[in-house]
């Protein structure tokens, strides 16, 4: 309930809402049940939930929407490298750079290929090589892994320096170029299925 949510949807966050105002107002009823206190209306109990949710929902949209609108304008914003500058982290750098309002903003990209150094693909320079990861970590908040299927040893390396630092990751797979228009992602046992 209390993680940034600069890119998700605003469904998720008010079922999240709806989730906490629902375990709060039971444990409220619980606790007024033992309370020998005169009794109160499950028709109050239920107008509270009902006014909390909606109160509560409608502020943190709003509040959401005034940080997307400072952010639009350039403040309260993000430093992301994006790691792989291939199809993919191309499109990740395009679609950032379509919604500002979330706040992100990429300093550049980081590619296996030393050719590749110095170039720029949509806007952003390819400004290092994967082992150059560690001299951008104290000015990046953000990474977005973008690497290729035959790059996992390159990823391991990568995660275990990622663990040691506080920038958040965004993994985002290479199995995506090839997800057809029906495919659908689901959750097996913390296993993303496709």
């Amino acid at each position: 309930l209390y993680r940034p949510r600069r890119m998700g949807p605003h469904v998720a966050e008010f079922f999240d809402i709806a989730k906490a105002n629902t375990l709060s107002v039971l444990v409220l009823v619980a606790f007024t049940a033992f309370l020998r206190q005169p009794e109160y209306s499950r028709l109050v109990f239920l107008y509270f939930w009902f006014l909390n949710l909606i109160t509560l929902g409608f502020s943190r949209m709003a509040f959401r929407e005034g940080l997307r609108f400072i952010r639009k304008q350039g403040f309260n914003q993000r430093h992301c490298l994006i790691i792989g500058a291939g199809k993919l982290g191309q499109q990740v750098a395009r679609l950032l750079g379509i919604h500002s309002e979330f706040g992100i903003k990429v300093q550049g990209f980081l590619t296996r290929h030393p050719n590749k150094l110095g170039r720029t693909f949509e806007g952003i320079h390819v400004i290092g090589l994967y082992s150059d990861i560690e001299k951008y970590a104290a000015v990046t908040d953000m990474v977005f892994l973008c690497l290729p299927p035959d790059e996992e040893q390159g990823a391991e390396k990568m995660f275990q320096f990622l663990a040691t630092t506080t920038m958040e990751v965004k993994v985002v797979p290479s199995i995506y170029e090839f997800i057809t228009l029906r495919a659908e992602a689901e959750m097996f046992e913390g296993l993303p299925l496709i």
